[in-house]
């Protein structure tokens, strides 16, 4: 990583994980630190997401209490060109 970080936060992240290195924390346990950081950010974001898409559909008058999708109210997946090609996508190593 270059010595001379210019953002304040990958500064203050590395000042972190030299603490944590430099403490009684296991490896074990600042992995799981990150993991579970990114995990709550995650979950956080996807939140705001089904939030802001609540508040759309009520501009839109869209009602989704019935839990039905109504195919009309989205012309875009009648568009073949919006569809997603996923022929592509690489295949998958277990």
């Amino acid at each position: 990583m270059d010595e001379t970080l210019s953002s304040y936060a990958l500064k203050g992240l590395e000042d972190a994980i030299q603490d944590a290195l430099n403490s009684d924390c296991t490896p074990e346990e600042i992995i799981d630190c990150f993991s579970t950081t990114i995990r709550k950010n995650i979950q956080y974001h996807r939140v705001c997401a089904k939030h802001s898409k609540q508040v759309l559909d009520i501009f839109n008058k869209i009602d989704r209490s019935q839990k039905v999708v109504n195919l009309n109210a989205d012309t875009s997946i009648h568009n073949k060109a919006n569809w997603i090609d996923y022929t592509e996508l690489p295949d998958r190593k277990d």
